[in-house]
């Protein structure tokens, strides 16, 4: 007969309950999801990694329910927990300070945001593939801060970074979102033919 520990029993059961809040945020079920997420918490240690995925996914709920401050402090949370499990410079703490930038860029709190996104750059750029997804996501929201300091070189610079990245790995509704931001940047600028050639479709190479 095989015996299995209590704490292997109960990091099977905080992981189901965990699969079945990712579904619930799938489907937009917030509320349930913060429940079931708050729920598998409660059985992890602190300081598990299983915990600080968690706490990753109970950030993203709390940004799209509004609740900034609660959002950043379990992205923080999660953020010293996969750091200290992986190293300062792996790319899921690139992944983890790219999340936590954005809420900050929320928060209005800008150079905060920019200091979070640049040290994700740093990382991100030693640690994952040139055509990386979560590299393009990082460009585009160092994009998005630059252009809220009024530093239009820089954001354009990281935009169209951005842009080549997401075009090269067809990621249409990305490339969309960056193309609208980089054309909205030219604007600022008066650069409206710029501009027009984005909103076409016809992007910079």
């Amino acid at each position: 007969m095989i015996w299995l520990s209590m704490a292997l029993l109960w990091t099977a059961s905080a992981t189901e309950v965990h699969r079945q809040a990712e579904i619930l945020l799938g489907n937009n079920k917030l509320a349930e999801a913060a429940k079931l997420c708050r729920t598998a918490l409660s059985i992890y240690q602190p300081g598990d990694l299983g915990s600080a995925l968690l706490l990753r996914d109970l950030a993203r709920i709390y940004r799209l329910e509004g609740y900034l401050n609660k959002a950043e402090a379990a992205s923080r949370d999660s953020l010293g927990t996969v750091e200290r499990v992986f190293g300062p410079e792996d790319a899921n703490v690139a992944i983890g300070l790219n999340s936590l930038g954005e809420i900050l860029f929320e928060e209005g709190r800008i150079t905060d945001s920019r200091h979070a996104l640049t040290r994700a750059l740093d990382i991100a750029e030693k640690s994952m593939p040139a055509k990386s997804a979560h590299l393009a996501t990082i460009l585009h929201d160092l994009g998005a801060v630059y252009q809220m300091e009024r530093r239009y070189p820089e954001a354009e610079f990281f935009y169209v970074r951005a842009l080549k990245i997401r075009r090269a790995n067809s990621e249409q509704a990305h490339v969309d979102a960056t193309a609208r931001n980089l054309a909205t940047l030219y604007r600022l600028q008066n650069r409206r033919s710029d501009a027009s050639r984005l909103e076409r479709g016809l992007l910079p190479r």
